[in-house]
């Protein structure tokens, strides 16, 4: 079967390059996972459901290696393309499934989130067989479907941008299944009731939240895209993935080319195939405006967020590629095969646009260190990727620790050190005038090396 051959590619292309650094939001997803079992769900500070760190919990226990890890989002990964096959095929003809199919095998977006072992790609798992069962259950002569149910519940604890797809399968129901509404919504509601018990753990993480976003303005940028920019964005890292280049012109034009084939496609689409095209419009766009529009409320959006309607967006290209004439239509998936192709070799090939180096930036402090030696941190305590990696060589301290200010706690952190790694990870954040780094140097400290990790940034030895 063809769609084995795909997943397969989809497989090859998901493992390439799985063995990268953990990140920040990584590691701490990692050590959140391999708490014990019952307090997985104490997760106050993580604006995010729980379900995958139990999923995690169950995954880690055989080993808590980068590839193992991350085999768990992979398996989902390839979840989301079988899913989307199936729905492509309740809709439209087996030809397109395999289109759209291959197209999510391909894509640098979902390659790349296919390999982070964050909850991102559950959702979009989750959302995908949504998407899958909901045009089932419309040819069901049952009031219930259980795997709906179950379905939908279990998205209810993979992401908080889960319930946008339901507020686009809402309208479907509205226009096109009006006389089987009443069937949906007590679907969507037995679903909602199992996840009534979280309700006051998500108060407390909007909570926090917010108090975050007006404490510091630069995580509120780093958590959330800038408004203005958000809605190109989602659209151009669809198409592009993670990569980019210092020539904003170029990128701009790459986009606004992109985005004219789209509208182009999608006319084609709509104008051929008016209900298929336009549910799946609904599918994509429904979920993205509600983002964008909540983010003026509580700064959220995010391309990434959005990854559970990526399949929407494929099959929506697909429909509109299978309206044109025949021998434009191998011009056109050759076309999006190559960018998603290139998409993956400039991820690939580049350190900039793969994960931060954590593993290689502790690393190199460990081994330039000695007994008396500090690795410095300009936050309130040290970073996740620290208490993963390192190896107990080098002791690690924040600057911030206890709430103290620079002036109080660099005397006692720097007492008896010969040398102090100081990371500038997020100093824009706590100590955008570098405070920490001027006070080393003005009690006695020399700066002796710089070395440039990429994500992680410069990491500073100071000698004394």
């Amino acid at each position: 079967m063809l769609i084995l051959a795909i997943l397969f590619i989809g497989l090859i292309l998901r493992l390439i390059a799985i063995t990268q650094s953990f990140w920040l939001d990584e590691a701490i997803q990692v050590l959140e996972s391999t708490v014990p079992f019952g307090k997985v769900y104490l997760i106050p500070a993580d604006f995010h459901p729980p379900l995958f760190h139990y999923l995690g919990w169950f995954w880690l226990k055989v080993s808590t290696v980068e590839w193992w890890a991350r085999l768990l989002p992979v398996s989902l990964g390839l979840g989301c393309i079988y899913f989307l096959y199936r729905q492509a095929k309740e809709i439209a003809s087996q030809k397109v499934a395999l289109v759209a199919a291959l197209f999510l095998a391909s894509s640098g977006f979902h390659v790349y989130y296919s390999q982070e072992f964050r909850p991102y790609i559950l959702s979009c798992f989750l959302a995908t067989a949504s998407f899958y069962l909901f045009f089932k259950l419309q040819k069901s002569s049952k009031l219930l479907n259980a795997s709906f149910i179950l379905v939908n519940a279990l998205g209810f604890y993979s992401l908080y941008y889960f319930p946008l797809i339901l507020v686009g399968q809402g309208i479907v129901m509205i226009l096109l299944y009006r006389k089987r509404l009443f069937g949906w919504l007590a679907n969507i509601g037995i679903s909602f009731i199992f996840f009534l018990p979280w309700l006051p753990m998500f108060i407390q993480q909007l909570s926090i939240g917010r108090g975050w976003a007006q404490s510091f303005s630069v995580w509120k940028t780093s958590v959330s895209t800038p408004l203005l920019k958000a809605l190109p964005l989602v659209f151009v890292k669809f198409w592009l993935g993670n990569i980019s280049t210092n020539n904003s012109l170029l990128y701009f034009l790459a986009g606004l080319m992109l985005f004219i084939l789209t509208i182009l496609l999608g006319w084609r689409a709509l104008t051929k195939k008016k209900k298929q095209a336009g549910t799946v419009l609904i599918f994509v766009l429904i979920p993205i405006m509600i983002a964008f529009i909540s983010s003026f409320f509580v700064p959220t959006i995010a391309p990434k967020r959005l990854l559970l309607v990526l399949p929407q967006f494929y099959l929506f290209l697909a429909l509109g590629i299978s309206s044109l004439p025949k021998k434009f239509q191998k011009m056109l998936i050759a076309l999006i095969l190559i960018i998603n192709i290139s998409s993956l070799s400039a991820y690939y090939l580049n350190p900039s646009f793969q994960r931060e180096q954590w593993r290689q930036a502790i690393g190199w402090v460990e081994n330039n260190a000695n007994t008396n030696s500090l690795a410095l941190f300009e936050f309130s305590s040290p970073f996740g990727p620290w208490a993963y990696y390192q190896n107990n060589r080098i002791e690690g301290r924040a600057v911030f620790e206890n709430g103290m200010t620079v002036n109080q706690s660099m005397p006692l952190l720097a007492e008896n050190k010969e040398s102090i790694f100081l990371f500038n990870y997020l100093f824009e954040m706590t100590d955008p005038d570098q405070q920490a780094a001027q006070w080393l140097l003005n009690n006695g400290y020399v700066l002796r090396f710089t070395k440039d990790f990429p994500g992680v940034g410069f990491v500073y030895k100071y000698v004394k």
